[in-house]
């Protein structure tokens, strides 16, 4: 196999928790490999002299020490990568879209995934409504009196905002409320537009279903139920995982979505599902990997890694 220049970009290091992060699993299998592994800060992209540059440096990546630099960072020209993948968690925030404006600039010089486009065209909660069949009651709104007609005609809702991550800023809202005004005033002040979605009650019980796909094709799946006295889940909270089983109307899901995910340049992706519904599409930085090994005895980053040097080399 050739060796290959893999830029990963992702959070400043301090905030990646080695053991818990499916960026870290990929990038050690491919160190492991032979590749030369290059850690690229998120913060320190930028372009000038008609080129795309950033701070980078070779990291050995392994499970004593992380990431250990293997030299001084430098700047360094993107284009002479073999490959760039996105792992830069959310929020979407301003400094995110300009980050996928520069990459952007990279198309037809070396292979960026996903998609800088697709990132920010594919926003996690929005893009749901491409697949109208597989979604519950859905209303994008940033007018209270359109968001109070949902809330009374649906009956229980959940609000959520359109570019955060891990259960921020997330509420649930009923009919009954007698403050719903309230709540949904205070809730567009802090993020303007916001998406309410019919409450799907298995959440409580059976929780959700994280599944990853690679390349348009499921790769592996696990479940998260939400702590007690919560639906929400996430990796912030303390909920719990277990083993999924994947059912025919999720298989459906996953066949009828992912032609559209390739389409759109979205190579790796989680999909979150609730009741047989999907809720969300994670396109920026989707995790899983060691959950699903631990629960399946999979080794899901070796998957990866083969897709990574065949994209490389595409």
């Amino acid at each position: 196999m050739t060796k290959l220049r893999l830029g990963f970009v992702l959070d400043p290091p301090e905030k990646i928790k080695c053991l818990e992060d499916t960026s870290f699993y990929i990038m050690k299998e491919a160190f492991e490999r032979g590749h030369d592994i290059f850690y690229i800060d998120s913060r320190h992209v930028y372009a000038q002299a008609g080129k795309i540059m950033a701070e980078t440096g070779r990291v050995e990546v392994n499970f004593s020490d992380g990431f250990k630099k293997k030299e001084n960072f430098h700047n360094s020209d993107l284009s002479r990568f073999d490959l760039l993948f996105i792992r830069k968690d959310p929020p979407f925030d301003m400094h995110y879209l300009y980050l996928t404006y520069l990459l952007e600039k990279l198309k037809g010089q070396v292979p960026v995934l996903n998609d800088p486009a697709g990132i920010r065209d594919a926003n996690e909660k929005f893009y749901i409504l491409n697949f109208p069949e597989w979604i519950p009651a859905t209303c994008v709104s940033s007018h209270v009196p359109v968001l109070r007609a949902f809330v009374d005609e649906t009956g229980d809702v959940v609000l959520k905002p359109l570019n955060e991550r891990g259960g921020i800023g997330i509420a649930r809202l009923r009919r009954e409320d007698a403050d719903k005004d309230k709540g949904l005033q205070e809730i567009l002040a802090q993020y303007g537009t916001v998406m309410a979605q019919k409450f799907i009650p298995e959440i409580l019980d059976l929780g959700d279903t994280r599944v990853l796909m690679l390349n348009g094709e499921f790769l592996g799946a696990y479940t998260r139920i939400p702590p007690a006295g919560d639906f929400r889940v996430s990796v912030f909270r303390d909920g719990r995982y277990e083993k999924s089983t994947i059912s025919d109307r999720e298989r459906k899901i996953i066949e009828s979505v992912g032609p559209r995910l390739r389409k759109d340049g979205l190579y790796f992706v989680g999909l979150d599902l609730i009741g047989g519904m999907i809720s969300e599409i994670n396109v920026t930085s989707p995790a899983g990997i060691p959950e699903i090994n631990h629960f399946a005895g999979e080794r899901l980053e070796v998957k990866m890694v083969d897709f990574l040097e065949q994209f490389a080399l595409y």
